[in-house]
This record gives structure tokens, C-alpha cells and sequence, in this order.
């Protein structure tokens, strides 16, 4: 799927959004290359099982073997 997205022309980025209590969808992007970029409250959480806040994973477009400048 990341490969896929990154085939688009305008996607930059990539980001991943879980709950911080489900800590099995917190594996995903650590395996995939991605980064904590933040956590935010959410009110209410999105299921009962949630704690209410939101972890932001974000995985930036690689830059071209060719290119000189680095992607933001």
C-alpha cells in the first residue's frame, strides 16, 4: 500500500492514526519505517476499549535516487 501511495504524483506523506491503547496497531508503522510525530486528545474516544488518545505515525515520500534536495 505505501508503494502504491508513494506512485502518486502529489503524495508527500503518509500518516497512520490509532488509538494509544491498541498497542497491536502501534507495531505497524514502527515495522513500516514510520515516526511518532504526535499524540492528541480525542473526546470522546472513538470505541469503548479506547483511552483517548490519537498516536500520528508519518512516513515521508523517499527521495529520488537522482534528486539533491531532500524531501520536507
Amino acid at each position: 500500500m505505501v508503494t502504491e501511495a508513494f506512485a502518486l504524483p502529489d503524495v508527500e506523506h503518509l500518516e497512520i492514526v490509532h488509538d494509544l491503547a491498541n498497542a497491536a496497531s502501534g507495531a505497524i508503522p514502527r515495522r513500516l519505517g514510520f515516526t511518532e510525530i504526535r499524540r492528541e486528545q480525542v473526546t470522546p474516544p472513538a470505541a469503548p476499549s479506547d483511552c483517548g488518545t490519537d498516536v500520528i505515525w508519518r512516513l515521508n515520500r523517499p527521495r529520488s535516487p537522482l534528486s539533491k534536495t531532500p524531501h520536507p
